[in-house]
């Protein structure tokens, strides 16, 4: 029988691309600002920030799905 917690203990092997991109999202992850920190620097509302993210997730939503029909 197979120890299921072997996985935890040997990570994969990252290759060197991998490992480049990686380290890359954890520093866009700390340029990401919140939705409050954005509506001050703009002075809107939160709540106009979450609508607009929303909004934005739609169109992109949709065009995946326009993509994927097309295929």
């Amino acid at each position: 029988m197979t120890n299921p917690y072997e996985s935890w203990c040997k990570p994969p092997r990252l290759t060197l691309e991998q490992y480049k991109e990686v380290m890359k999202q954890k520093e866009l992850k700390k340029q990401v600002l919140s939705n409050t920190q954005l509506a001050k620097k703009f002075g809107v509302k939160k709540s106009d920030i979450a609508n607009a993210f929303n909004q934005g997730y739609a169109r992109y939503d949709k065009m995946l799905k326009e993509q994927d029909d097309a295929e």
